[in-house]
C-alpha cells in the first residue's frame, strides 16, 4: 500500500531526528531507497540485484551468492528499525523478513488510567477501616482472664504499611 507524501517526509524526518542508524550512509541510503518504493507503490519491482546496483553501487558482475551485502545491510536495517519503533512513541516502522515493504503503522495511544480524588477517598476510608478493625480485634485477643488497660493489652497481630501505591502486611516477631 502506498504512503502519502506527508507520511514519506515524516519518516525521513523521524529518522534523521533519531539518527538510530548513526552516521553510516549504507544504512541510510537502503531506507529511502525502500521508503521511496512503498511511496510510489512499486515495491513489487524490489530485488536483491536491485538494491545492490542501486543503492551499493554493485556492477553488472554483482553475484548474490558470493556477496551478502545486501542480505547482512537488510538484516542490520531490521535490527535498527525494531529497535527504533521500540523507543518511539508515534510510529512502528518495522520491515517483514523475507520483504523489501516496510511496514509504518500509527502507535496507539495507551495513557495508564488514573485514580480519581474520589478513588483516594475510598482507598482511605477502606484502610481507616481495616486498622479500625485490626485495632479492635487486638485488643480483644489480648485479654486473658481479667481485663487489662488498653496499652497493655494492644499487642498487634500484624504491622500495616499504607503506602499510595502499595499495601504490605507482616507479622512481627514473637
Amino acid at each position: 500500500m502506498p504512503i502519502t507524501l506527508v507520511e514519506y517526509e515524516a519518516t525521513l524526518k523521524l529518522i534523521r531526528d533519531t539518527k538510530c542508524f548513526g552516521d553510516s550512509v549504507r544504512p541510510h541510503s537502503l531506507f529511502q531507497y525502500l521508503l521511496t518504493h512503498l511511496r510510489d507503490g512499486t515495491v513489487a519491482e524490489i530485488s536483491e540485484y536491485s538494491i545492490a546496483f542501486d543503492v551499493f553501487n554493485q556492477g553488472s558482475d554483482f553475484d548474490s551468492l558470493n556477496s551478502s551485502i545486501v542480505r547482512v545491510s537488510l538484516s542490520r536495517l531490521r535490527t535498527n528499525l525494531k529497535l527504533l519503533s521500540r523507543d518511539n512513541e508515534d510510529y512502528i516502522i518495522l520491515l517483514p523478513a523475507k520483504s523489501y515493504a516496510l511496514s509504518i503503522e500509527k502507535k496507539l495511544s495507551h495513557k495508564k488510567p488514573s485514580l480519581s480524588a474520589r478513588s483516594y477517598r475510598y482507598i482511605a476510608v477502606l484502610g481507616l477501616a481495616i486498622v479500625g478493625l485490626l485495632y479492635c480485634l487486638n485488643a480483644f485477643s489480648n485479654s486473658k482472664d481479667k481485663p487489662a488497660p488498653l496499652r497493655e493489652s494492644f499487642k498487634p497481630l500484624i504491622y500495616i504499611e499504607i503506602n499510595m501505591n502499595t499495601l504490605s502486611i507482616d507479622k512481627p516477631l514473637r
